[in-house]
């Protein structure tokens, strides 16, 4: 019996089962929208925004990038995640911010509003010295730190710390490591400048860090900024001096920027080079030291930082200086004027020309408006000479002025004789750097018919059958066309065959003649008629007056009394 036994015992086999609990591997995600305004319009183009899987190691930053047009806030990320993760997604300009949190899950579409107010935070760069800078030593430069406030309230109880190789650099005496402020404004920019010496041959990093009270959320991180590799040498290195501009210049007047500079050293120098914001743009070869040089470049509107390097054997730095370059010409932003301009009979028309004129400078940086009216038809320009038939220069009066604008009026004196058809205003402004910059506008000047002409031909008394003396009538044209004059009359009414009716009797309409030249005999003469009669083509002026004469003579005949009166009729018809 124990034999058996053992065997069966040495036949039972035992069985461990584990059961494993295996995790689904994490699977793609997406997250995408649209990042707007509190407003609702979309964000421009660069606006910041970030993913961060708080489940995981997971964080995306970058910025609204999309091509496609209207598509500026468009954002999308896609993320490694569990279903059920923690997602915390920003979104970020210089004044507001957005946040939310979300759990994954698939694709998720959510838009975000920049509706908070962003948190004070410090944006600051080394301005100067640049990296890789070399200095003689005992030399004295500035260590400039250019510093934004980002945000939409102030940054209060802030520090900025600086640190250096102190065997290398030295601060200069009365100067500190760390400069405070109590408030710094929102929306400010400024420069915070170090004082140092160039202390002993050698190389040192230079940084500059910020920290202020209100730093609970920081979304740029650029609290901090380093120079590198600032070397000091003891011999052989130009001493760069600018002339100018000086730093932080602003010029207005021209693009073409010139820079001046000398430099002193015991070896000459085999070259000077100008760089801006990094860029070769000119040089000198050989230059002589202590001797003023100028080198010239063209730079559009903007900011810039420039430098100037000299070699020597080893190679000097002016240091990087700061230049913003605003030229503006200034321009006419608005132009009016009447049209159709209707002339005055014999007299003289105001016309005025008039609108507003813009300078990005500001409007007290516009020196002068004047303005040019010509006859366009006649093939004159703003250049020719005044002259009352073609040609008016005026200057102008300015009111109003507000920001970049000021209003401007114009007015000309146009003579009646002045020719019908296009006209153009020409209206050129000059500022306070002698930029110029001219605008037109056109209109047309309708054609005037007028003559002048007295209001009574008086024949005085005369015995029955005798002809009348010769009487004048002078016509003037008053218009701005050649015209032909005509003539018709009548005693009553209209074609009557009467020159005039009288107390007793009337006289009929040939009874009365005219000519158009002086001391013709009656029987010369035209007679009158009930229809028009072409007599006379008066020119128009050029400004002397124009005119001519009728020539009259009646005869009563027999059987008359008392006064007779009648009606002439002058029609102005266009040669």
């Amino acid at each position: 019996m124990g034999i058996q036994e053992k065997i069966i015992g040495m036949c039972i086999l035992f069985f461990l089962v584990v059961a494993l609990a295996i995790a689904a591997p994490p699977t793609p995600k997406s997250i995408s929208g649209y990042i707007y305004h509190n407003e609702g319009t979309q964000v421009p183009l660069g606006t910041s925004y970030s993913v961060n899987n708080t489940n995981s190691t997971f964080y995306f930053k970058d910025v609204t990038s999309s091509p496609a047009t209207g598509k500026s806030g468009y954002y999308s990320v896609r993320l490694e995640g569990n279903e059920g993760d923690d997602a915390h997604i920003l979104a970020w300009n210089k004044t507001a911010f957005a946040e939310q949190n979300v759990s994954l899950s698939g694709s998720m579409t959510l838009d975000l509003y920049l509706n908070k107010t962003r948190p004070p935070e410090i944006n600051l760069s080394i301005t100067y010295p640049e990296n890789d800078t070399l200095f003689n030593v005992t030399n004295n430069f500035d260590f400039n730190v250019t510093i934004n406030v980002m945000g939409g309230i102030n940054a209060e109880n802030c520090t900025f710390a600086i640190s250096f190789n102190s065997s290398v650099l030295a601060l200069r005496a009365g100067e500190t490591l760390t400069h405070n402020y109590s408030t710094l404004t929102y929306g400010s920019t400024f420069i915070e400048t170090w004082n140092f010496t160039a202390l002993a041959n050698g190389s040192s990093k230079m940084s500059v860090n910020a920290t202020c009270d209100t730093d609970w959320r920081i979304l740029d991180d650029l609290t901090m900024d380093t120079a590198s590799n600032i070397l000091v040498n003891a011999t052989g290195v130009p001493t760069l001096y600018i002339v100018a501009p000086q730093n932080n210049t602003q010029n207005i007047s021209s693009n073409e920027i010139f820079f001046v500079y000398n430099y002193s050293n015991d070896s000459p120098a085999t070259n000077c080079t100008l760089f801006v914001n990094g860029i070769y743009k000119n040089h000198t070869d050989t230059p002589t030291a202590d001797t003023e040089y100028t080198l010239a470049t063209t730079l559009t509107n903007g900011g810039y930082n420039w430098t100037i390097n000299c070699t020597a054997g080893s190679t000097g730095t002016a240091g990087r200086y700061n230049l913003s370059v605003a030229v503006h010409y200034p321009y006419v932003s608005l132009i009016q004027i009447d049209n159709q301009v209707n002339l005055l009979t014999g007299s003289n028309k105001e016309l005025s020309c008039n609108g507003t004129v813009t300078d990005e400078n500001g409007f007290t940086d516009i020196s002068s408006v004047n303005a040019t009216l010509y006859y366009l038809n006649g093939g004159f320009s703003a250049d020719d000479s005044d002259d009352n038939n073609s040609h008016y220069f005026i200057d102008c009066t300015t009111s109003n002025g507000i920001g970049n604008d000021l209003d401007f009026n114009c007015i000309f004196n146009i003579t009646y004789f002045a020719p019908a058809g296009e006209w153009q205003c020409n209206v050129s402004i000059t500022d306070a750097e002698y930029h110029v910059n001219t605008s037109t506008i056109d209109t047309n000047v309708s054609e005037l018919y007028a003559i002048s002409l007295p209001t009574e031909l008086d024949y005085g008394v005369l015995i029955p059958n005798q002809i009348s003396d010769e009487k004048e009538t002078i016509i003037e044209n008053q218009g701005n066309v050649n015209i032909n004059i005509s003539v018709r009359g009548y005693g009553e009414y209209d074609a009557d065959n009467l020159s005039m009716i009288c107390e007793r009797g009337n006289i009929s309409v040939n009874a009365q003649k005219f000519n158009s030249t002086i001391g013709a005999e009656y029987t010369e003469m035209r007679n009158l008629s009930d229809d028009f009669a072409k007599v006379l083509t008066i020119s128009k002026s050029t400004g002397t007056t124009s005119q001519d004469s009728l020539y009259w003579r009646i005869n009563p005949g027999f059987g008359l009394g008392g006064t007779c009166n009648g009606t002439i009729i002058f029609s102005v018809v266009v040669e």
